[in-house]
């Protein structure tokens, strides 16, 4: 798992990097958006691939559920944030890469338990 959970949390952080940098005006919104749906299905595209790890401990299984679920809050909040740019709604992209950021960190937390 610890390939997958490196790549989410690589495309967490440059849906982070995209949303701030467009609060900022540096990139366009077309841009913005794009990125943030191809971050939105790599890791939609990781889960998927944990979910077909197969794991026999119990403890390794409640570990992958709870990976599961905070890959899925990542890529929700991915989503937030580009429906927030086709918005133009600054506030609420701002409010959300704060939500995405907490969620890298849980995400990140899940990585140093042990498989």
């Amino acid at each position: 798992m610890t390939k997958e959970i490196q790549n989410v949390y690589s495309w967490s952080a440059t849906a982070h990097m995209v949303g701030d940098a467009w609060i900022h005006d540096a990139v366009p919104k077309k841009y913005a958006q794009k990125t943030l749906k191809k971050a939105q299905e790599e890791i939609l595209k990781e889960r998927d691939n944990i979910v077909k790890l197969q794991t026999s401990q119990q403890t390794i299984q409640q570990h992958k559920s709870l990976l599961l679920s905070e890959v899925l809050l990542l890529a929700n909040q991915t989503e937030k944030i580009s429906t927030a740019i086709a918005q133009a709604n600054r506030a609420q992209v701002q409010k959300s890469l704060e939500e995405l950021e907490a969620e890298s960190k849980a995400l990140n937390r899940l990585r140093k338990i042990p498989e």
